[in-house]
């Protein structure tokens, strides 16, 4: 199915209830958020958001100095209704068809289901009289005298599954060691942009290996550490 709709757009509404979490604590926040959304618009449903949690395996990894040990961001996912099959509107010689895969969105109405291609009730709508998963009216728009369409010409509209990642991350990064410490660099990102504000360097006693160690909430199991780097594996 062609992805059309305005993900630029969408993104930015999403971004509105999307915060960084680092425990989950802070996850139950950010499902509480969607759903307040969902119930607001009804443009997008199902939201589930996620942390996503880089390297995702306890397998060992090493890095050498200035590389990541730990990249955090959350990830929302969703369900958009878009039309599954071409709509066609219009009359004599202003008809057209509006693509399947077209994003479209709901609309209040006493009918079963109502949408438009447009979140103002522009652009093109229909109206699905029974609720059988195709339209059975269509009209240029919402407030507009809408007409019906030929039985095998109904076009059938469904959901799709979108995701978007929050433009709020964190990162981790291995800064070197000595005999007594093991050190660290904790940087916040806003829009690929680092914020001053948020830039921590983190200094954590060295200890007999294999060593736990925790940072922002995160067990990391520190394995050796050599010319190469720091070998670890993060413990869930």
């Amino acid at each position: 199915m062609k992805e059309l709709w305005d993900k630029s757009a969408l993104r930015e509404g999403i971004m509105r209830f999307i915060m960084l979490g680092v425990a989950a604590s802070t996850l139950s926040i950010f499902q509480a958020s969607a759903q307040e959304w969902h119930e607001a618009d009804a443009a997008i449903s199902d939201m589930r958001v996620s942390t996503v949690v880089s390297p995702s395996s306890d397998a060992p990894v090493t890095v050498g100095i200035g590389e990541t040990v730990l990249h955090v961001r959350n990830r929302a996912d969703y369900n958009i209704w878009v039309l599954d099959e071409d709509g066609r509107i219009g009359a004599l010689w202003g008809k057209r068809t509006i693509p399947a895969g077209t994003q479209i969105y709901p609309m209040d109405t006493k009918a079963e289901f109502k949408a438009c291609v447009r979140p103002d009730g522009s652009g093109g709508c229909f109206i699905d009289d029974d609720g059988d998963g195709a339209f059975d009216r269509w009209s240029e728009d919402q407030s507009q005298i809408f007409f019906k369409i030929k039985a095998e010409k109904r076009p059938k509209y469904g959901k799709a599954a979108g995701q978007t990642d929050s433009d709020f991350e964190y990162i981790i990064r291995f800064s070197g060691a000595d005999g007594d410490t093991l050190r660290f660099s904790y940087r916040e990102f806003k829009s690929d942009f680092a914020r001053d504000a948020f830039t921590e360097e983190l200094v954590v006693p060295r200890e007999e290996f294999p060593q736990m160690i925790r940072i922002k909430g995160h067990n990391i199991t520190v394995e050796d550490v050599s010319g190469m780097g720091i070998t670890y594996r993060l413990t869930q």
